[in-house]
């Protein structure tokens, strides 16, 4: 830096780049002219600082602009782990809502009048050899098999409570009239919708296949009008 160069402030070096050269002597014509050596030396020294502190300048600026996308990303990471968080936890409250415990196997129903009603009301009933034919026809069918058991049942048990009334000397001990009153029957099938959340499940899905029923004979029919045209 040139001797007669005197600050006209207190300031760091960045403000004293800026601040104009002040040179007393009398063969220097800057700026109007040809400036002196130690002009030419401020001019450059100058000139290399100005330099540095732009090249400081732009790296601040690519340091702050790389760390706010690092923190945009960051923060879209974060988000997207909240979301997919929050859906986990969801599905893991719907599963412990719908994750019934599949109950044991019932044993056949009580031989009550409403269970004769819903055997006597299903369509085409088949006679008990027509039945034994079928089953014998088919071993793997469980329809055949869990009716078997159930008649069977349903057989021992009246056997059972007759065998009881002639040795009590009474003429009935219950049997067909003894119907269970907190038995729910679903109205699509007439068959016992369980208890709980089974009810539920269970009508639910008696009532959605009863209307794809309807939909699909509504169907039938406008295909049938448009093929008779």
């Amino acid at each position: 830096m040139s001797e007669y160069y005197v600050p006209t402030s207190s300031s760091d070096w960045e403000s004293l780049i800026e601040e104009p050269i002040i040179c007393f002597n009398t063969d220097c014509n800057y700026p109007f002219g040809s400036a002196c050596k130690d002009c030419a030396i401020e001019f450059e020294a100058r000139a290399i600082a100005k330099e540095k502190v732009k090249r400081d300048a732009e790296n601040r600026v690519d340091r702050a602009a790389a760390q706010k996308l690092m923190d945009m990303k960051y923060q879209v990471g974060r988000r997207s782990e909240d979301v997919s968080q929050r859906v986990a936890d969801i599905v893991d409250d719907l599963q412990a809502i719908f994750a019934f415990t599949q109950p044991k196997p019932q044993e056949p129903g009580e031989l009550t009048w409403r269970n004769l009603q819903i055997h006597g009301a299903t369509p085409a009933p088949l006679k008990l050899m027509e039945q034994s034919m079928l089953s014998f026809g088919d071993p793997s069918s469980d329809n055949n098999h869990t009716d078997s058991k159930r008649l069977n049942s349903w057989l021992s048990k009246l056997l059972k409570r007759t065998l009881d009334g002639f040795l009590l000397n009474s003429p009935f001990t219950g049997g067909a009239d003894a119907e269970d009153s907190k038995e729910v029957y679903c109205p699509y099938c007439s068959l016992s919708t369980g208890e709980g959340a089974w009810r539920e499940l269970h009508i639910m899905k008696c009532k959605y296949a009863h209307d794809e029923a309807k939909k699909l004979e509504i169907a039938k029919e406008e295909w049938s009008k448009r093929r008779n045209c």
